[in-house]
């Protein structure tokens, strides 16, 4: 996606469909214990299983201890049953199966609590059968665009990695150039050509009317969308905008054009 170091990491997994590297870690070592759990009694692995549960069971450190603890680590704390529990038939399904719901709860979460990741929130994604879904953890079309500059455009907008003053105005307590910077407002981060919003994505890309050449990059790519796109209708306001830039951003029809506005 070829985003900065200080980009959230979020997109990177729920737009790329990407177990992150701690759950991931996690779901190996379950499945390995499936895999042992399935082994005959006289296999020397089964054997150290065996040893592990014992050790377990007994409140010694060792491998089953500690992917205990890592379960419990997790944003939402997973607890391993007891070793006879353990060795019952689908009983380590159901673990990788509360892994993978924490995990999805951990993504939604920080979609949720994230002011930088407002465009991934509600985005309905199309099926192959039936109608959109919202889903957070989801391989996007926008990825697979075949323009680079285009899919990094794209990628940055969602990620909130641009230059606009949305995201640029958002840091403080640093040094540029000698210059100090200081956090601003979210509502004071203006627009620098009208001054009457915020500068963000949506209000670049679809509503600023301060600037001659913006509004005509508007209108040469609203343009270019309804000949792809007819059903698709411009915003009629500052409001709308939003709503607008997540459908396009939905739209794979559209995707290409977008990314170079």
């Amino acid at each position: 996606m070829q985003l900065n170091t200080h980009s959230a990491f979020t997109p990177l997994f729920a737009d790329m469909n990407i177990v992150p590297l701690r759950y991931r870690r996690v779901m190996l070592a379950l499945r390995y214990l499936r895999y042992l759990l399935g082994l005959e009694e006289h296999r020397l692995a089964r054997i150290a299983l065996l040893e592990c549960m014992a050790m377990f069971d007994a409140g010694v450190p060792g491998w089953l201890g500690d992917l205990h603890l890592a379960l419990l680590a997790l944003l939402s704390p997973i607890m391993i049953p007891s070793t006879a529990q353990l060795r019952e038939e689908g009983a380590v399904d159901v673990l990788l199966e509360k892994v993978d719901e924490a995990m999805l709860i951990k993504i939604a979460n920080d979609v949720r609590d994230s002011s930088r990741l407002y465009l991934l929130r509600d985005r309905l994604t199309p099926q192959r059968q039936g109608p959109p879904r919202t889903l957070i953890f989801q391989f996007r079309d926008y990825l697979a665009v075949r323009n680079p500059e285009n899919r990094k455009a794209l990628a940055r907008v969602i990620a909130s990695d641009h230059p606009l003053a949305l995201e640029q105005l958002r840091h403080g307590h640093a040094k540029r150039n000698g210059v100090a910077k200081f956090a601003v407002p979210q509502e004071e981060r203006l627009c620098r050509f009208c001054a009457a919003a915020v500068e963000s994505p949506e209000h670049a890309m679809l509503s600023c009317l301060g600037n001659d050449a913006l509004k005509q990059a508007h209108t040469r790519f609203y343009g270019q969308v309804h000949l792809i796109w007819p059903a698709f209708v411009p915003p009629a306001n500052e409001g709308e905008a939003l709503g607008s830039l997540k459908s396009l951003l939905g739209e794979k029809s559209v995707l290409s054009v977008t990314g170079a506005a």
